[in-house]
């Protein structure tokens, strides 16, 4: 336990400043039982101490991050122990390790691992972009580690030097111990060695990256022969020796989009900003008219501690808003005013400068190039960007290129559960684009970046709303848009078809206003109307999208182009095209309600997806033929359909965008027949492999569907919470797809529960969503009879006369304010999220 006495501040809930960072330095150096208390402190109680309790001095100690030092006491009373190992402070070790002049921010998990990394490996090296905070980071794992070496920690700063033979004088300065102008390197290195051949040392090397092969060898040659000595490093590459353990520094942690105000200060980066904003200017605090503000800032800095400083200092002249409207040109707005700052630190440009005049000129033709990425991208796209053209890189070396990029943290690798995305920080990237743009390459690496896309859409298999499809437009969605946007300025309309290939679905399923944008532009630019075009086969789906995203509200429009979409596709012969266009003319139909009308659709897309040897397609088929059979009542023919659906999604690599779909249309089925135990299975199968994809919506529509077979099982308190949990995905999603649904079945738990006019409320939303969309009334729903059912009791319960006022009600709200008023129906009596 520690106990000061001082003035702190509160903000949202959380105390902050020095007293606080006092208090934690004092709880840092006491044992485990030990109560410490600070010379402060101590005066306030003077002598009204309670009967047995005495304050011991411990002496004067200095603490870490903190340039006063602190007189420490030891609380005594005969029931606490009392004897216990010297306090851990920065005065009780031998040690150069400077006093940091502002405070430390968060890292608390970083410097647990690293602790942990430290105590198993003598050598560890961190690594990270240019400002990341290595340094900081590693003088606090440092000045923690103390205890471990008695002989001392010392800190070894080698970014003031140009010559790498100079790395054993530094060593040998930052230890204190006598040198000789005459020694050559080789000698200093020797003397090195037997000065710390038997002492029990950590030394903390700084900024090695560009001595990396001196450094690397001197570093091999003192754990080699000095077996007590440890090595902490900092640089933007590893050191590559051999036992060495290296731990890549991340930014620090960032808000969630939308996260609210008094959630904020939970973001080490929105803290570290505040932290060094007020710095700047006293009065600074995070509130209600800069929150929005800061949280934009901090996300388009990537959390970079260096960048957050130096934007944190330009509230002197600017507030907030201002700063994050002007980030487009970070590089003249990120400059620093302080004269004793590391000259590669005082601007952002000069840091990345730094990292930049360590390439080689391969490797800096090929960051540049690598800017035009707008997000993440893979291996295969990264090595078509930097190979081919005029000073590209050799394809054989493409890769090896990527990694070395990746190895100098210019460049970000994750794994994202099948393959490795990479992704530049946003200030590298405006970086590379300059670069890129001096060279004079911009136009040619935008139109390889282009054309690799291209090529991309027209090497997927099976049919365009199958997995290769879907997979590829949602992790490349941003290089697809980017891509289609440079087709567009070159008014390329044979590349824009070939692009709306990738784009339709998106655009449909996420509710993209982009995609209305785009599909006028195209059908309305002379361009796009030339005789050469007429039979290009982009034009399929791009009738399709046009179907879709403009002419929603419209079903005779849409089914003209659909028919406009067919006989384009029997011209040109595109037998996958004219599947794919009847399959969609059966959804058509089925959204109304109209089976009997959908079957000759389907069974034709059925018929040509067989002869096309594509099985994705065959089991989407049986997935409408299924939903068809469901509007007509017939339940055993549904099952037979949706099962055999189940089948081909998990026995071919391009179903698992079906998977999900069949597994949720199968579970209410089962449900109904009585098998409730195998129906829950289903659903939990469907929601499990809906979480396995990238859209937000097929979780909608699975956790939709789970909460229908809840119901339908007898267990209206499991389906209430899944409930809660779908309206919270489709709160955020933005489109109305999957709202009308979830609406019905919130209807009938809260009919259940006697809350009868939100029920009746919620219903009249949904009708009123339904109808806008085309649909039948209830939807095409195993549920739908007990939708019916329930409208009748709430009537019943009601009055006809109030359960259709309240109705009304419910026509006239938004389907945001739908959604709120039925989560607000569940978490009223106690529902919450449920999980599978």
């Amino acid at each position: 336990m520690a106990i000061h006495a001082g003035v702190a501040q509160r903000r949202t809930g959380n105390y902050f400043g020095p007293a606080l960072n006092r208090v934690a330095r004092l709880l840092g150096i006491a044992s485990g039982g030990q109560m410490l208390c600070s010379q402060a402190a101590a005066e306030l109680v003077g002598a009204d101490l309670p009967a047995e309790v005495a304050l011991i001095g411990l002496g004067e100690h200095r603490l870490a991050d903190l340039a006063r030092p602190e007189r420490v006491f030891q609380v005594t009373h005969p029931d606490l122990p009392s004897q216990f190992p010297p306090l851990r402070t920065l005065g009780a070790h031998r040690h150069n390790l400077p006093v940091a002049l502002t405070p430390f921010v968060g890292r608390a998990r970083e410097l647990d691992e690293l602790s942990t990394l430290l105590a198993g490996s003598r050598l560890l090296t961190l690594t990270g972009v240019g400002g990341a905070g290595k340094t900081r980071l590693a003088l606090h794992a440092a000045a923690a580690a103390l205890p471990a070496y008695p002989d001392g920690v010392w800190m070894v700063e080698l970014a003031p030097l140009r010559d790498g033979a100079q790395a054993p004088s530094a060593v040998a300065a930052a230890l204190t111990f006598e040198t000789s102008a005459f020694d050559t390197p080789k000698a200093m290195e020797d003397r090195l060695v037997r000065h710390l051949a038997t002492r029990q040392t950590l030394l903390l090397l700084d900024n090695c990256e560009h001595l990396i092969e001196a450094v690397a060898r001197l570093v091999h040659a003192l754990l080699t022969r000095c077996p007590a000595v440890t090595v902490l490093a900092t640089s933007r590459e590893r050191l590559g020796v051999p036992g060495e353990a290296t731990w890549k520094v991340p930014p620090l942690s960032l808000p969630a989009p939308g996260t609210a105000m008094d959630e904020l200060a939970e973001s080490d980066a929105v803290t570290f900003f505040c932290e060094r904003a007020r710095a700047a200017q006293p009065t600074f605090e995070l509130d209600t008219t800069n929150a929005a503000a800061v949280a934009r800032i901090c996300r388009r800095l990537d959390g970079i501690p260096l960048a957050l400083e130096l934007a944190a200092a330009r509230l002197q002249v600017l507030s907030p808003a201002q700063v994050a409207d002007r980030l487009d040109d970070r590089f003249r707005l990120l400059t620093s005013r302080e004269r004793i700052a590391v000259p590669h630190q005082q601007t952002l440009r000069a840091t990345v400068d730094w990292s930049y005049e360590l390439l080689s000129t391969v490797e800096q033709r090929a960051l540049a190039r690598l800017a035009v990425f707008p997000d993440t991208f893979d291996t295969e796209a990264a090595e078509a960007v930097m190979s081919g053209g005029d000073g590209g890189v050799a394809p054989e070396d493409a890769l090896d290129v990527l990694c070395r990029l990746v190895d100098k943290s210019l460049v970000v690798a994750h794994n994202e559960g099948v393959a490795f995305r990479y992704r530049l920080l946003e200030t590298i990237r405006q970086y590379g684009a300059e670069k890129l743009a001096e060279a004079g390459q911009e136009v040619a690496t935008r139109r390889r970046h282009r054309d690799a896309f291209i090529a991309r859409v027209e090497a997927w298999r099976g049919m365009p709303f199958g997995a290769d499809f879907l997979h590829g437009a949602f992790a490349d969605a941003e290089n697809f848009r980017a891509a289609l946007e440079w087709s567009w300025a070159e008014r390329d309309a044979d590349a824009m078809l070939h692009l709306i290939g990738a784009l339709w679905l998106p655009w449909v399923w996420l509710g993209n206003p982009d995609g209305q944008i785009w599909m006028e532009r195209v059908f309305s630019e002379p361009e796009f109307s030339v005789p050469e075009l007429a039979n290009h086969p982009g034009h399929v789906p791009a009738l399709v999208s046009r179907a879709l995203l403009l002419c929603r509200d419209d079903c005779q429009r849409r089914d003209e182009l659909y028919g406009e979409a067919a006989a384009l596709a029997r011209r040109i012969g595109d037998d996958r095209g004219l599947a794919c266009v009847n399959w969609g003319r059966s959804e058509l139909r089925l959204l109304p309600g109209r089976g009997a009308e959908a079957r000759p659709f389907l069974e034709a897309a059925l018929a040509g997806f067989e002869r096309l040897g594509l099985p994705d397609g065959v089991g989407w088929c049986h997935d409408h033929l299924g939903w068809a059979a469901v509007v007509d009542g017939q339940y055993d023919r549904a099952r037979d359909h949706f099962e055999w659906a189940v089948e081909v999604a998990r026995s071919d690599p391009l179903g698992e965008w079906l998977e999900p779909h069949a597994l949720a249309a199968l579970g209410p089925l089962v449900a109904l027949s009585g098998d409730h135990e195998r129906a829950l299975r289903l659903a939990e199968e469907a929601v499990e492999a809906a979480h396995r994809l990238p859209a937000r919506p097929v979780l909608a529509m699975a956790l939709t569907r789970a909460a229908e077979t809840a119901v339908l099982a007898g267990q209206p308190r499991r389906a209430a919470g899944i409930l809660v949990e779908v309206l919270g995905v489709l709160a955020n999603l933005g489109t109305g797809r999957w709202v009308a649904d979830a609406l019905e079945t919130t209807a009938l738990v809260l009919q259940a529960e006697d809350d009868g006019e939100r029920a009746s409320t919620i219903l009249g939303a949904s009708d009123r969503l339904r109808e806008a969309a085309g649909e039948a009334r209830g939807g095409v729903r195993v549920i739908a009879e007990e939708v019916r059912h329930a409208r009748n009791r709430l009537a019943s319960a009601l009055g006809a006369e109030r359960f259709a006022l309240h109705e009304a009600r419910g026509r006239t709200l938004s389907h945001e304010a739908a959604i709120t008023l039925a989560r607000a129906g569940l978490t009223a009596r106690g529902h919450d999220v449920g999980h599978f």
